[in-house]
């Protein structure tokens, strides 16, 4: 029988909103939308929160199907942890508490706005096609062509404008969402990454978009919280 485990990573400290996971979008905390959307997926077998905040374990705990398994030590909570570095802290538990697991689902706290059927889908696309890796993409707000960097006061494009000079004629792009990532457990162990090169990739409704990193970011995901409130 194939077991899923969920993971929720949620660090105290945060470098752009101070407290981001618990400062309330739309009256609820931000994490909640996670712990309310991967409570109800019933095709997981566990959910495990990874934190080292007293306040979201609190709130965790009005969820029943979140489970704490430990605080989270403090040289695997700062700003510049790699994300892999805090699941293979997890699985290292599970590994010495006997709990094996095929498969490993990432929630991030902050990608808020998930259909809830579309990630049922994609856990249920990786699992039974047997993928190694599967991510979440949705489609960009701005086109990379837009984009440049500046140094020395001279600026350079990301992308040549000498190859296309309508945005039409370069290649799609896609931006990755911190909404859901799927691993083979054993993929996991074996590259301690969420993703290669041989990864496919989901596509996803576009609100997915909305990952709150910054004060601005925040704005906008309040302005969509009300906008789906109050058209349904």
């Amino acid at each position: 029988i194939m077991k899923i485990l969920g993971v929720i990573p949620a660090r105290k400290g945060s470098k752009g909103i101070k407290g981001k996971n618990l400062k309330k979008l739309a009256g609820h905390p931000l994490i909640d939308y996670t712990f309310q959307l991967v409570s109800s997926l019933q095709i997981l077998d566990q959910i495990y929160l990874t934190t080292d905040d007293d306040k979201i374990i609190k709130l965790a705990t009005q969820y029943n199907r979140v489970d704490i398994p430990f605080i989270r030590p403090d040289d695997i909570s700062n700003n510049d942890t790699p994300m892999h570095e805090v699941v293979s802290h997890l699985i290292t538990y599970c590994d010495e508490v006997d709990e094996q697991y095929d498969y490993i689902a990432l929630f991030q706290p902050t990608t808020p706005f998930r259909n809830r059927q579309e990630i049922k889908d994609m856990i249920k696309y990786g699992t039974d096609n047997n993928l190694d890796s599967l991510f979440a993409v949705t489609n960009v707000w701005h086109h990379p062509s837009e984009y440049i960097t500046i140094k020395n006061n001279s600026l350079n494009y990301i992308l040549d404008p000498k190859t296309s000079k309508r945005r039409q004629d370069f290649e799609k792009v896609f931006f990755i969402t911190g909404a859901l990532y799927i691993v083979k457990s054993s993929f996991f162990k074996n590259t301690k990454s969420f993703i290669n090169e041989e990864s496919e990739p989901y596509y996803l409704s576009q609100e997915t978009m909305i990952d709150i990193d910054t004060p601005f970011h925040f704005e906008m995901a309040e302005a969509y919280a009300r906008y789906v409130k109050n058209n349904g």
